[in-house]
């Protein structure tokens, strides 16, 4: 309820959180009663297992932690470590691409064709559900 508005034309807009913003223009001339449906964000899910090959073969990673900044709650900004079986999983996530960051100390992204950005991120492209497993490599000691 809104009070003591003139009458006039006027846009609404109503947004909450997970949700696409609602707007309309309406011309009011009087008391006015107005309906506007929001339609939630479709999400998907980007999840995957993150691996080394060894001589043993692939082997899957526990605690790499996978940071995405579009991802997670309606708000981004998501932390999640993967499990004992190196499965990580990234809710609350739209189509598009996705820049990752993903680190655990003595490894590095195992990037052959120099996918990483200049601050060491990965891309994922979302389309639906989406599985992204990660290969990482122990990192050389230095000289």
């Amino acid at each position: 309820r809104i009070a003591g508005l003139p009458a006039s034309s006027r846009t609404i807009s109503v947004t909450r959180k997970g949700y696409l913003t609602g707007t309309t223009t309406i011309t009011m001339t009087g008391d006015t009663e107005l309906d506007i449906r929001l339609e939630r964000i479709e999400s998907y899910v980007l999840s995957g297992v993150v691996f080394e090959i060894t001589d043993a073969g692939r082997v899957p990673l526990e605690g790499v932690e996978l940071y995405c900044d579009s991802c997670g709650s309606p708000d981004g900004h998501t932390y999640v470590y993967t499990s004992a079986d190196g499965f990580y999983s990234l809710e609350w996530t739209a189509n598009g691409v996705h820049p990752l960051f993903v680190t655990k100390a003595g490894y590095e992204i195992f990037d052959p064709n120099g996918m990483r950005d200049a601050i060491g991120r990965i891309s994922a492209t979302v389309r639906g559900n989406t599985t992204l497993d990660v290969q990482l490599v122990r990192r050389s000691p230095a000289p």
